[in-house]
């Protein structure tokens, strides 16, 4: 992204700046990737937070950029989230795309005939 292009989001520089996603749903989370701007600055990115948080805002993950170049990518064990934080303190906050990979959470078992070896005790 470029400034000039109007293709980078870029935030004011005091105090706590931060960009969000609202994913619609919690959903398991493989990756996230953001791309920096390319003309110029990317160290601005070096000491943001990129949290996960779920959809009681808890936060269940939480990553510290550090050597930002062009792309910054977090892998993760299928974490469920529903938001995508990213923020900084006191410094410009400044990227042009955040891409979150993974896929929605689904109990497939819901509403399925089920089996068991034996049922007792008033079970099934």
């Amino acid at each position: 992204g470029r400034y000039s292009q109007s293709s980078v989001i870029h935030t004011h520089k005091s105090g706590s700046q931060w960009w969000q996603v609202d994913l619609g749903k919690v959903h398991f989370i493989d990756k996230i990737e953001i791309y920096n701007r390319v003309d110029c600055c990317q160290s601005r990115l070096n000491g943001a937070i990129v949290r996960m948080i779920d959809d009681h805002n808890r936060v269940v993950s939480q990553r510290t950029i550090s050597n930002a170049g062009n792309k910054v990518t977090f892998t993760y064990s299928s974490e469920v989230g529903r938001y995508v934080k990213v923020s900084t303190h006191n410094q410009y906050l400044n990227f042009a795309e955040v891409m979150v990979i993974g896929y929605p959470t689904f109990n497939f078992a819901r509403f399925k005939p089920t089996t068991s070896s034996a049922a007792s005790y008033g079970g099934v």
